[in-house]
């Protein structure tokens, strides 16, 4: 009897360790596939929003703020997303958006320690496109709920200001280091998520000194995403 009780307990230990080690999968997931390029999908991490501008379904995009330089905005139209590549040393710059591409990992982004003007906290980091190889700083973690790594701990949020560019959109895109509870006070920025969404553009021509190409885990069709809590998050 003793001996039974042990190799049932043995095997239900077994069982459960093997439950544990598998990972559940959302029936809302699309495919992590890898891409030669991507967009950059917003995603509202909290109840906040804009009336006047809802957040979830739009792009991040960007606007020339100086040479080889582009500072993030958002979108609404796909066609106008920014366009991460994981090819490297070749760069269109087009009017309204950015193609760029990176060695290894692409880093599209990256965050300055300069105060932003946005009620001038010091917790907001400015964060750039550049136009090149860049500056080492954010890339895709190929996790949806926490989608883009940082070297900071942070959220990025959408914020209502104007800054000072060549253009002046309204919406511009920040990291607030330290989280949520570092937003500035009035409700002029909502933390949001950055979700790698794969795009349908072929491979830009180019690699690097040696012949490497990239490659990066993203999502397909971000929007068909019915329920986000269906991942946890």
């Amino acid at each position: 009897m003793t001996s039974t009780l042990l190799t049932f307990t043995t095997a239900l230990a077994a069982l459960a360790s093997t439950i544990s080690a598998t990972p559940i999968q959302s029936p809302y997931s699309p495919e992590l596939p890898l891409s030669s390029s991507y967009r950059l999908y917003i995603n509202r991490t909290t109840d906040l929003d804009f009336s006047t501008n809802p957040l979830n379904g739009q792009y991040l995009t960007a606007v020339r703020a100086g040479a080889t330089l582009n500072a993030p905005t958002i979108t609404n139209l796909s066609s106008d997303a920014a366009i991460f590549s994981t090819t490297t040393h070749q760069t269109t710059q087009l009017s309204r958006t950015l193609s760029a591409n990176y060695t290894f990992a692409p880093f599209s982004i990256f965050m300055s320690d300069a105060a932003t003007p946005v009620a001038l906290n010091p917790h907001v980091l400015n964060l750039g496109i550049n136009a090149g190889n860049g500056t080492e700083g954010v890339y895709p973690s190929g996790n949806v709920c926490t989608s883009m790594a940082t070297p900071k701990v942070g959220t990025f949020a959408v914020c209502d200001q104007v800054f000072d560019a060549y253009t002046h959109p309204r919406w511009l895109v920040v990291f607030i280091e330290g989280g949520e509870e570092n937003l500035p006070s009035g409700g002029e920025c909502v933390p949001v998520n950055l979700v790698p969404e794969c795009d349908a553009y072929d491979p830009l021509a180019g690699t690097d000194g040696e012949g490497r190409v990239a490659e990066t885990r993203c999502w397909t069709d971000v929007k068909s995403v019915a329920d986000w809590a269906a991942y946890g998050c």
